[in-house]
């Protein structure tokens, strides 16, 4: 499994780091939309709708919205208070999700409802019992602004770097989470969300994130362990989703990394915020349109 990992990665790293680096920023916004409407196809799925020929036509409905809504957001015209404005609406949610968290934590809940049959809707989705539906519709909070703040870096050429250093420090927290984990993890994080993940490898990298951040400039180092932070609750709110659904991975698009939004799951979280981050230091204008 760790030389699957290690060998995707070694793919994966240089080609999305040559595409921020090369592509001009429709094209980057298109690499990014493809990426993401993968990641909702295989949302459907954890949110009940599963492999059923019946059901196809549905995801694809999903999906298609999805694109629907991101080309209106890429052309409509931002100014600097409408796109920051629309990022700190993200903010509220995913500190919404990382308040939620810590109470389940600290009020030993003991994790969501299980399907026995993934192709089945869950009944329950934790003890709010969500309807699929808003289980559906959980999946643009989750999915879009995160690409959106992904391709409002991207777009401008200020950002590319940043974005690059998003990117790096995502990444950093979660190797040193995976190895430090697996060296050194004794107490379990979320045993009830993702057995597999331990304080210390939280620690480990959040640690190992904190060095990304300061190879790129010490003024960064505040705001990529923020978004590092937030990276850990993007990857424990989607395992929410797959342990309710039965799965380990969300799909199997890339070997030993799973799916497309297993890959991105730390991102959605961390971009909104790391976002946010730089505006509240001043590290970053988001004015102007998102190409």
């Amino acid at each position: 499994m760790l030389k699957k990992r290690v060998a995707t990665a070694a793919v994966l790293i240089p080609a999305l780091t040559a595409a921020v680096i090369w592509l001009p920023a429709v094209w980057l916004a298109v690499v990014f939309a493809a990426v993401v409407l993968t990641a909702a196809w295989e949302w459907m799925r954890l949110s009940g709708i599963g492999d059923d020929p019946m059901m196809l036509p549905l995801r694809a409905l999903y999906v298609f919205w999805y694109g629907a809504v991101m080309a209106m957001l890429y052309g409509w015209p931002w100014g600097e208070a409408g796109g920051v404005g629309w990022l700190y609406a993200a903010g509220v949610w995913w500190a919404s999700v990382l308040a939620w968290l810590v109470w389940a934590r600290a009020s030993g809940w003991s994790g969501p409802a299980v399907s026995a049959d993934d192709e089945a809707p869950l009944d329950l989705f934790d003890s709010y019992a969500f309807a699929m539906s808003m289980r559906m519709m959980m999946g643009y909070a989750v999915l879009l602004p995160a690409w959106f703040a992904v391709v409002r870096l991207g777009g401008q050429e200020s950002g590319r770097g940043l974005l690059l250093a998003l990117f790096a420090i995502v990444w950093a927290a979660d190797s040193g989470a995976y190895f430090v984990g697996r060296a050194w993890g004794r107490r379990r994080l979320a045993s009830a969300i993702s057995p597999g993940k331990t304080v210390e490898g939280a620690y480990g990298g959040l640690a190992a994130a904190a060095l990304a951040a300061f190879g790129a400039a010490a003024a960064f180092v505040g705001v990529g362990v923020v978004g590092a932070v937030f990276s850990i609750v993007g990857d424990l709110q989607v395992s929410v989703l797959k342990r309710a659904a039965g799965v380990k991975d969300s799909g199997a698009l890339f070997p030993g990394h799973g799916g497309a939004l297993d890959r991105i799951d730390s991102l959605t979280a961390a971009a909104v915020v790391y976002a946010l981050g730089l505006d509240v230091v001043g590290l970053h204008s988001f004015a102007g349109a998102a190409g």
